[in-house]
């Protein structure tokens, strides 16, 4: 088979840090073979900058601007990556397009149940548990970025998804990151409203845990609670800890609040971040989050 032939049948796949870290990298690889995508090779690896700036070569020549270096820096500073190389053995006539349709639209909070990216949980663009090259040549050029080619796919094409499936059990934390956006953000508040504790014991808390019914601190990340929340809180709290304790954390509200000062006002609060926590809320200020309905 010819490098053209091959790179139309085979499409470079990248289960990102986020999708390991949430322990879904066995299933979401069991669902691309269901979907006809067999792993041909693999290779686990930890992404450098200098990798990084290769596979986005062409957006960074063209539209990126300075922050979306450090949002993707900090997505694949999670942990390691899951390249495959995924020979497609179905009927459609285009892989990649079949590929491309199925990963879902880049912005997940745009996706619908079905596609990889809403069925595993991406948060947002920058945490999109995968990426796949959307034609031979960028599967090619991808690929070799993560040390794959060609002349590595093996002919065993069975003893190649074993061992594939026994790397993604080995790579499933014990402990798989569950909080998706709401929980994150959710998690915020609560511990916002707790770090004040003394200050708001006297009536608001109760509101609060009215407000939560389940005791789910989640619900405080949806709006209307968040408002209520706030507003309780009016008075009684200084001016940034309230524009931290009101801030959605999406696009929109980056646009009222400089991130800079919201992320040190939580510190000041005595609130660390973990680094999922921390690359969550930062990466959704810029690219609109996927959110439960409530």
């Amino acid at each position: 088979m010819s490098e053209p032939e091959f790179w139309q049948q085979h499409v470079f796949v990248l289960v990102t840090p986020d999708a390991l870290r949430r322990g879904v990298v066995g299933d979401l690889v069991n669902r691309l073979v269901a979907e006809g995508f067999s792993p041909a090779a693999a290779r686990l690896t930890t992404t450098d900058a200098d990798m990084i700036d290769e596979m986005y070569a062409d957006l960074i020549a063209g539209s990126w601007e300075t922050w979306r270096y450090r949002m993707i820096d900090d997505a694949f500073a999670l942990g390691q990556c899951l390249a495959l190389i995924c020979r497609y053995t179905g009927d459609e006539a285009n892989a990649h397009a079949l590929m491309k349709s199925l990963k879902g639209h880049q912005h997940p909070s745009r996706t619908s149940p079905g596609h990889l990216r809403n069925d595993f949980g991406a948060v947002n663009s920058i945490l999109g548990v995968m990426h796949a090259s959307d034609s031979p040549e960028e599967s090619e050029k991808d690929a070799a970025i993560f040390g794959l080619t060609a002349a590595v796919v093996s002919d065993q094409q069975a003893d190649v998804s074993g061992r594939v499936a026994l790397l993604c059990a080995l790579t499933t934390p014990a402990s798989r990151e569950l909080r998706d956006f709401d929980a994150v953000v959710g998690e915020l508040r609560a511990r916002l409203l707790s770090a004040h504790w003394d200050i708001l014991v006297d009536g608001v808390l109760d509101e609060v845990s009215l407000l939560l019914k389940d005791g789910d601190s989640a619900r405080l990340a949806v709006p209307a609670t968040a408002a209520r929340v706030t507003g309780l809180c009016q008075g009684r709290l200084p001016g940034d800890v309230l524009d931290v304790l009101a801030c959605d954390f999406t696009p929109a509200s980056r646009n009222k609040q400089r991130p800079a000062e919201l992320f040190a006002t939580i510190r000041r609060c005595g609130i660390e971040l973990d680094p999922w926590q921390r690359v969550v809320l930062e990466s959704s200020l810029y690219f609109e989050p996927a959110r439960r309905s409530w």
